[in-house]
C-alpha cells in the first residue's frame, strides 16, 4: 500500500499539483477498466451496474453482494442475463 508520497525537491508547487491530478486520473482510469471486465465478465444485464456500483464503491466488506441484494429485494440471479 502507498502511504507516503516523495516530491523531487525541484518541484514547483504547480508541478506537484500537475503530478497528483495525473495520478489520480491514472488511477480513475484502472478502476474503471477492472470495474467493466468485472461486470462484463458476470455477464449482468444493465439494471445490474446501480448495484454493482453501489455496492463495491459503498458498502463493507463484511456485507457479501448477495446479502445487499437481498436488502433490495433482488437476487444475483436475477441480474444475470
Amino acid at each position: 500500500m502507498i502511504t507516503e508520497k516523495k516530491y523531487d525537491n525541484n518541484e514547483t508547487p504547480q508541478d506537484k499539483i500537475y503530478n497528483v491530478k495525473k495520478f489520480i486520473n491514472e488511477l480513475e482510469n484502472v478502476q474503471t477498466f477492472y470495474y467493466n471486465q468485472l461486470f462484463l465478465d458476470l455477464n449482468l444485464k444493465d439494471e445490474a451496474h446501480d448495484f454493482l456500483f453501489d455496492y463495491i464503491h459503498n458498502k463493507d466488506y463484511d456485507l457479501s453482494f448477495d446479502d445487499f441484494l437481498k436488502q433490495s429485494d433482488k437476487s444475483y440471479k436475477e441480474l444475470c442475463e
